[in-house]
């Protein structure tokens, strides 16, 4: 098979046809809407400074020309804005996880067919909910092309056994 080419009968991600044009513009336009509104809501002096650089496109040189600051202390007001605007936005947003409930995985080798897409996520990618795998999977997956047994119990010094994955099932559509 060409390389490139999706494997015959392979599921392939496609853009949702529910969401237009329009649907992305505003959604685009919403977020613009909350950054800006969290920006204005910083303190002073860490405001200006954020608003000099991303909005006026000012480097902290040009930052302490206009307000007669050394360089030094704008780049601290822009660092120490950035930091409570990024604190602000994850506290609004739910956090930098809050993906964690999908993940993407690259695989290849090992006799894997190419061009699959097992799984999918919700239209913004949020939440997996078709082919809903663990990373167990994904490690067991790797055993098994590794030639090594998922299901193998070790034993520590004292007798205790340990799985090597708590979930031993490989990834069948990776698999054969």
């Amino acid at each position: 098979m060409p390389r490139g080419r999706a494997a015959p009968g392979a599921k392939i991600a496609r853009p949702d046809p529910t969401i237009t044009c329009e649907t992305r513009y505003l959604e685009r336009a919403e977020l613009h809407r909350l950054l800006v509104n969290a920006v204005f809501a910083l303190p002073e002096p860490y405001r200006g400074a954020v608003l000099w650089r991303y909005f006026e496109g000012l480097d902290a040189e040009e930052i302490a020309g206009r307000e007669g600051i050394s360089p030094v202390t704008a780049r601290t007001r822009l660092k120490r804005g950035l930091d409570l605007l990024r604190e602000k936005l994850d506290r609004d947003s739910g956090g930098r996880d809050h993906w964690s409930n999908a993940m993407s995985v690259l695989f290849a080798g090992c006799g894997t067919p190419g061009g699959q897409v097992v799984g999918a996520t919700d239209p913004r990618g949020y939440a997996a909910v078709d082919r809903i795998l663990s990373p167990e999977n994904f490690a067991s997956t790797v055993y098994t092309k590794l030639g090594i047994d998922p299901d193998k119990i070790f034993y520590t010094p004292d007798g205790r056994p340990v799985h090597l994955v708590s979930d031993p099932a490989p990834i069948p559509e990776l698999c054969s």
